[in-house]
């Protein structure tokens, strides 16, 4: 493509490449001031389908689509808005200097065994429907760039049906997925998916001091981040579950709370049959706003999944390479040893276990494993090996 050219589909466009012979779309030169503009479906009859291609060197500066968002001013490779529909299958987005993709207005996004690596943003969706299955999603905007406050999230997700099935996400220098809602803000479940390596949050909970939204975290592993899960400002119509999920190795496990001074926490978090282990902190409790943990009733352990959450789940699993099973299980919240214990006593903003102890939940049982063994480390090789099939 042209410099700074602009595709704008309100009809059907299909890229029906092969594994033989892929599709390339790219810009007619290599330098970077030719880099394309973006590929903007708009309207409810407009629909992109792409199979087996290559979307890579595009991002204009400052003429970004309108109501996509706001986080990158340089334009995304693909733009959909107003109803339309993007269908990616075997995809590859590549060396952006925007974002993957940025939606609105309802419109609709699926991606399906693709790869979305080197660019400032992942996917940034504003009021839309959003589904990814068996894809990957890296390095925003790359491994080596310096650090800059900038959102390179995978996924920035604020309002609408968002689905994470079955993918994984790493190495960004943000939030994993940061999920935020306005008004009625729809609901985002992540299921059988790995997070790791990200700078901030692996995965950020928000919404407006009226937001709704329901979220659901399953069967999911979450390491190696600032915070593995964090339930930053939110409104009391927030809500969201942790349910047979590992989260390890990140300087705090799960969060409650926001580093926003000015924020509101009052949004709900509960955890059902989750392991925290070899955090920093595995869990805190506070906000910085007063200073101070929130009550227990908005952030505690329970011992089985609510109906709500679980049928929320079970829609959006239904077609995982991990099924669920027929009920939710019952089980407790395992802490085991984090790192700091040894060494640090125990402060009262950590919060590390009175939160799972509610008044009248004497039935609920919180296994705190304090035999550091009880969790292996991994396996270190000190000698040659060799490794034959």
């Amino acid at each position: 493509m042209r410099p700074a050219a602009m595709l704008r589909v309100t009809g059907f466009l299909w890229f029906n490449g092969t594994v033989a012979s892929p599709i390339v779309v790219t810009s007619e030169s290599a330098e970077s001031a030719s880099s394309w503009r973006t590929i903007h479906v708009d309207g409810p009859t407009a629909t992109l389908y792409a199979s087996f291609t290559f979307f890579t060197g595009s991002g204009v500066k400052g003429i970004r689509v309108a109501n996509t968002g706001k986080h990158h001013s340089h334009s995304a490779a693909i733009s959909a808005t107003n109803k339309a529909s993007v269908y990616l299958r075997h995809s590859f987005l590549l060396e952006l200097q925007g974002a993957g993709i940025a939606a609105g207005n309802e419109a609709e996004v699926q991606l399906e065994d693709s790869l979305v690596q080197w660019a400032q943003m992942g996917i940034e969706c504003v009021q839309c429907t959003f589904t990814s299955r068996r894809s990957v999603w890296t390095h925003f905007p790359s491994w080596d760039a310096a650090y800059a406050d900038n959102d390179n999230d995978a996924m920035y997700l604020s309002g609408g049906k968002h689905r994470v099935i079955d993918s994984v996400i790493a190495h960004t220098k943000d939030d994993g997925i940061d999920s935020g809602a306005t008004g009625n803000g729809g609901s985002l479940v992540v299921h059988n998916t790995i997070v790791e390596g990200c700078m901030h949050e692996g995965v950020a909970l928000s919404s407006d001091p009226n937001g709704h939204r329901e979220v659901v975290i399953s069967h999911t592993i979450v390491q190696y981040c600032q915070q593995g899960i964090e339930s930053g400002y939110a409104s009391k119509q927030h809500t969201a579950s942790i349910t047979s999920s590992l989260i390890q190795k990140c300087s705090v496990g799960v969060r409650y709370g926001d580093n926003y001074h000015w924020s509101h926490c009052d949004g709900k978090l509960t955890l059902q049959n989750t392991t925290l282990a070899q955090n920093e902190v595995n869990v805190m409790n506070y906000e910085r706003r007063y200073q101070v943990p929130q009550d227990p009733e908005y952030f505690h352990s329970e011992g089985v999944l609510s109906q709500r959450h679980w049928k929320l789940l079970q829609d959006a699993a239904r077609d995982s390479a991990l099924p669920l099973a027929a009920a939710p299980p019952e089980a407790v919240v395992m802490l085991l040893m984090d790192v700091r214990r040894r060494e640090l006593p125990k402060t009262g903003w950590e919060g590390c276990k009175d939160m799972f102890l509610l008044p009248g939940n004497n039935t609920l049982i919180v296994d705190e494993v304090v035999d550091a063994e009880a969790f292996t480390e991994e396996l270190r090789v000190t000698e040659d090996v060799t490794v034959t099939f």
